[in-house]
């Protein structure tokens, strides 16, 4: 027989993993969506351009969110292409392609803000276990889907800015360096960089960002008719 204990656990582990999926989907789908504006059609190519979430899953992102010290996943990385580049603003074009994922974890996050917004009022506060109104705390327990959306927010703040930090290093190589993208250790160094970088951007980084985040979203979701009580 399954305790309440055990539920509950398995209620906060389905809401992480919905989050996630919810924080990766749109970035990769987009980041290819650009590429491919581009003519880059690497990430179609591997599957990329598309919506279905289990598309954009990374084996080691999954494993890393489920820990229970860690709790922070990332998605499968979409690669570009630099030598597709072409024309005068070239590296401009490389640079928006790069950056977009970065560009759509903010709109992921900024969205879901606003959706938290309009169902529990302006005055509502994140936190990594839900929302907080002026009324009630709404966790897993009670409405799993703000839940849901609240760790969307979380992975997708954490993601924009780890992702703006990885680009700008790879746009560092591929100008400057770009005969270390042809190393076979890439693709670990993309695993690597996002554990160290979550470590270290993590707990106070992440209420600074929910702060400027909330900021924004009360903003636009007042603009939007959602902000008064």
């Amino acid at each position: 027989m399954v305790s309440l204990r055990s539920a509950q656990e398995l209620i906060k582990l389905i809401a992480l993993f919905l989050g996630y999926l919810l924080a990766i989907t749109p970035a990769g789908w987009f980041r290819a969506w650009v590429a491919k504006q581009y003519g880059d059609d690497t990430g179609e190519q591997l599957g990329l351009l598309t919506l279905n979430p289990f598309a954009h899953i990374s084996f080691m992102g999954l494993l890393f969110l489920f820990l229970p010290f860690f709790r922070f996943g990332w998605g499968k990385e979409v690669p570009i292409d630099p030598t597709v580049f072409e024309g005068k603003h070239r590296r401009l074009k490389y640079a928006i392609a790069l950056f977009s994922n970065t560009f759509a974890h903010w709109v992921t996050a900024t969205v879901a803000l606003i959706i938290v917004i309009a169902l529990l009022g302006p005055d509502t506060r994140l936190i990594p276990e839900g929302a907080i109104s002026s009324h009630t705390i709404i966790s897993s327990l009670s409405i799993a889907y703000i839940h849901v959306l609240a760790i969307c927010i979380y992975l997708s703040l954490l993601l924009a800015v780890i992702t703006f930090l990885i680009n700008g290093i790879t746009f560092f190589i591929t100008v400057h360096k770009p005969e270390l993208l042809m190393t076979p250790m890439l693709g670990w160094y993309y695993i690597f960089a996002y554990f160290i970088l979550a470590l270290l951007l993590g707990g106070d980084l992440w209420h600074t960002l929910m702060q400027a985040s909330e900021y924004v979203g009360r903003a636009i979701a007042g603009w939007l008719g959602f902000g008064s009580a």
